[in-house]
């Protein structure tokens, strides 16, 4: 069975799911809380705040990949070496040289300026990934560009379909890919019983990747799965702002449709509990919206600071930060800064931080291709 619950930002999809988790927690059915990877720890300390230590050790917070890894652990497969971004980064590299020799490929390729590259290589391991998670293997770019005309599509998809074809077989040798980690462990979910007649909650996804549909797929025949998706209704506008998360809902449906699985009734939350205030509520309802509402209020808690360039912007902020936490009870661990590209403000959002005495710290991953091994090798 699988039920829905959709609601915009703030309108407390998540207070309902931990509700129902706690309403279930004394009870002998078994709890899974699928969240994604960067809201587990929070997740669980929520739990444990609302539930209390014993029953939230009850409910199984995972990811996707978390969940993989309860599955190979106990379906068998864990004990296999998962490659890092090194690894895959080297088998890249190779089957890039691999693809383009004469005697592979049946003709002499010209050598791309670059294709050995870091940016090279990271947006061909970011394209085969893509692949992976939308189930696309290398035959299947191949049988699409035997298809097409003659062109530089066609190229370009065989290119492809060879050099992640040689890449799968290098992989094969040397562990499990990241990027398969949860597919494997789709293929091995039906002969895993962990979650037989479970209460699943699904919360905080905008959207599902082929492989982790197909988890959900065989969770919804096994277990009651509740999602929550934010998202104002069942059916919005093709090109409306909440557009992407209704396709996640679709497909969904789709799903529960074709496998025959039953549907609950639809919960849809319309009241914003978030914010605190009618000028926070109407910023929410109306800052992306198509045709906007004006609020004719007072709205002190919205503030609107033009800044020449960057660099004022940046330490602006740093200094209302250090405002706030010298007069007022808020904490540096309390408030969030939020930009749309971090790469731009890398090395100046930090500084402008450390010139204020301000704590903080910027979620980025480091850059691989930096490693010295791998600079050495490429």
């Amino acid at each position: 069975m699988i039920q829905y619950i959709l609601g915009r930002a703030g309108s407390g999809k998540t207070e309902t799911v931990i509700s129902r988790i706690a309403a279930l927690a004394r009870t002998d059915t078994p709890l899974l809380l699928l969240v994604p990877e960067q809201f587990s720890f929070e997740t669980e300390r929520t739990l444990n705040d609302r539930l209390g230590v014993r029953d939230a050790a009850r409910v199984q917070v995972l990811s996707f990949t978390r969940l993989a890894d309860r599955v190979l652990r106990e379906t068998g497969g864990i004990a296999e070496m998962v490659m890092d971004d090194v690894t895959r980064a080297l088998l890249m590299s190779i089957a890039v040289e691999t693809a383009s020799a004469p005697e592979n490929s049946g003709e002499e390729k010209p050598k791309r300026t670059g294709q050995r590259s870091a940016d090279y290589l990271t947006a061909l391991l970011a394209l085969c990934t893509e692949c992976k998670q939308c189930a696309v293997s290398p035959r299947m770019l191949a049988l699409t560009a035997q298809t097409l005309p003659e062109g530089t599509l066609k190229r370009k998809l065989t290119d492809y379909a060879d050099i992640f074809g040689i890449y799968d077989a290098l992989a094969a040798t040397a562990g499990i890919d990241p990027s398969d980690y949860l597919q494997i462990a789709a293929e091995k979910l039906p002969d895993c019983r962990l979650w037989e007649g479970a209460a699943v909650f699904v919360d905080g996804f905008k959207g599902f990747t082929a492989t982790e549909l197909a988890v959900l797929q065989i969770l919804m025949r096994r277990a009651d799965v509740t999602v929550s998706l934010c998202t104002p209704a069942e059916s919005v506008g093709e090109y409306d702002l909440f557009a992407p998360v209704a396709r996640s809902l679709r497909q969904l449906q789709t799903i529960a449709k074709e496998q025959h699985i039953p549907c609950g009734e639809t919960v849809i939350l319309q009241e914003n509990r978030r914010a605190k205030t009618p000028a926070l509520r109407a910023l929410e309802a109306n800052a992306f919206a198509a045709r906007p509402i004006v609020f004719e209020g007072t709205a002190a808690e919205v503030t609107v600071t033009p800044c020449p360039d960057i660099h004022e912007e940046c330490a602006a902020v740093a200094r209302t930060v250090r405002r706030l936490l010298r007069t007022s009870d808020m904490r540096a661990r309390d408030i969030a800064v939020i930009v749309r590209h971090l790469g731009d403000y890398r090395g100046i959002l930090d500084a402008a931080f450390r010139r204020a005495g301000v704590p903080s710290y910027i979620d980025t991953a480091p850059d691989v291709y930096t490693a010295p091994l791998l600079s050495l090798l490429l």
